[in-house]
């Protein structure tokens, strides 16, 4: 967050808002219930420091992209 420069209050009450409000800052909508993530306008880089052609696609068109968040 601070290379974007976002300052994300707390909440006492609700300790979770922040992470919350801090992935959301980011273009990042997380459903914890479903292990799900919503992307938008998120830039992806690979190993090499190319972009990645697909999620460039979506940021390109402007589109939300979903995804499946996993723990190994």
């Amino acid at each position: 967050m601070e290379l974007r420069n976002l300052i994300i209050g707390q909440i006492e009450t609700f300790p979770a808002y922040k992470r919350q409000r801090s992935f959301l800052a980011a273009g990042i909508l997380l459903d914890d219930v479903l292990n799900s993530v919503m992307l938008y306008r998120v830039e992806a880089v690979k190993k090499d420091g190319d972009m990645h052609s697909g999620v460039a696609g979506f940021q390109k068109e402007q589109d939300i992209r979903n995804g499946c968040l996993f723990h190994k």
